[in-house]
């Protein structure tokens, strides 16, 4: 396919400041994704931010579950390996899935089946933006936007030189186990973040079968006229919804004073895999192929490399703080049949670029101006 460039100017109208600013405190979330770049307390509606032990609270087996329970957002489902957001009814490329600020560029509008590049183990904070608040993302974003933060290139300078966490758990109803950790250091001006996970799960337990009494006949009877074996249906499980997944995230930043304004630049490089099943209706008896995770049926592998830059300074002349952005991705995924056969081949080479300027309070008026633009090779062979 030809390449697809989107090149979009963002304007947001200057909105009136409060007659008194609210004071700083030490733990104010500012939301990075709303224009301006509010602090939470300000924004009245349309948008929703998780921080982490919000997320780690709710965490499930990708994006979509992982926000499901979050008002005004529901989840598209394909088994445990593939699940994307949906807001307020709508979904795919009607919902801007971004990646601190910038796009994801992956596969995941195009099919329900296909994977999102990014989820709740790797967020420091997710913010969820509706109504007139996503404009400044583009027309596709006219479901809303959803932003993951991953904090992995510093903007500031930490409290601590050196400080980490970590999270573990187990989940029964499909035997996950999953693990992620993050560490942060400072030397002097440069702060230095790597991150990672790793998820392993089986296929979801169920009680009874997985498809009902009619449709177990009625593949039963196709498969006695086509003289094959009767399928093996499953029970107790849904059959083909294993998982595995992980990522490591890298980035440094250089944080001080540039003519003695507050500056920050940096970069980070991630990458991503994922192997998933794909559920469907069952095969002959005895035709699990031998593949690396056992899949009875078609299932996907995904790799994504990303790497990001950014830079921003504050009060330089009118404006209030100026920001760079760019995002180089280069994601492929090839699904395989039952029998371990590569089928088709996806790949989506893109690179997202977005400016900011943010001005200062004129006669009691504050707005933003900015540039965008994304350029993608989508191609799927087979």
């Amino acid at each position: 396919m030809r390449p697809w460039i989107s090149c979009a100017l963002i304007l947001v109208l200057p909105c009136a400041a409060q007659a008194q600013e609210a004071p700083d405190t030490a733990d104010e979330i500012i939301v990075r994704s709303s224009p301006l770049a509010p602090a939470r307390a300000q924004i009245l509606q349309g948008a929703t931010v998780l921080e982490r032990a919000d997320v780690i609270e709710q965490l499930g087996q990708g994006l979509g579950d992982t926000l499901a329970s979050t008002p005004g957002v529901s989840s598209s489902a394909f088994g445990a390996g593939a699940s994307r957001p949906i807001i307020r009814g709508l979904g795919e490329d009607r919902v801007r899935v971004l990646s601190n600020n910038l796009s994801e560029i992956d596969a995941s509008t195009v099919s329900p089946d296909h994977a999102v590049t990014t989820e709740g183990l790797e967020a420091e904070r997710i913010e969820i933006l509706r109504g007139p608040s996503s404009l400044a993302y583009g027309g596709n974003a006219v479901g809303g936007v959803v932003n993951v933060v991953d904090g992995v290139i510093a903007e500031a300078l930490p409290e601590k030189a050196f400080s980490g966490h970590g999270y573990g758990g187990y989940t029964t109803g499909l035997r996950s186990r999953e693990g992620a950790g993050h560490i942060e250091a400072a030397i002097g001006p440069l702060v230095f973040n790597a991150q990672g996970f790793r998820r392993t799960s089986g296929n979801y337990a169920i009680p009874g079968f997985a498809f009902s009494e009619p449709l177990r006949a009625g593949l039963a009877a196709d498969a006695a006229q086509a003289g094959q074996p009767a399928p093996d249906f499953a029970r107790l499980r849904t059959e083909n919804t294993q998982t595995q997944a992980g990522s490591y995230d890298f980035g440094v930043a250089l944080v001080g004073k540039v003519a003695g304004k507050s500056a920050f630049a940096g970069t980070s490089f991630k990458r991503v895999t994922s192997t998933y099943g794909i559920p469907e209706a069952p095969g002959p008896a005895g035709a699990a192929p031998a593949t690396p995770l056992a899949f009875p049926g078609p299932f996907i592998d995904l790799a994504s490399n990303r790497y990001e830059g950014k830079a921003g300074v504050r009060d330089v002349g009118p404006f209030s703080e100026l920001r760079a952005a760019l995002a180089v991705v280069n994601y492929g995924h090839t699904e395989f049949e039952a029998t371990g056969a590569a089928s088709t081949v996806f790949s989506n080479q893109g690179v997202n670029a977005r400016l900011e300027a943010s001005h200062k309070s004129i006669s009691g008026f504050r707005g933003l101006f900015g540039f965008e633009a994304l350029a993608t090779d989508f191609a799927a062979l087979g």
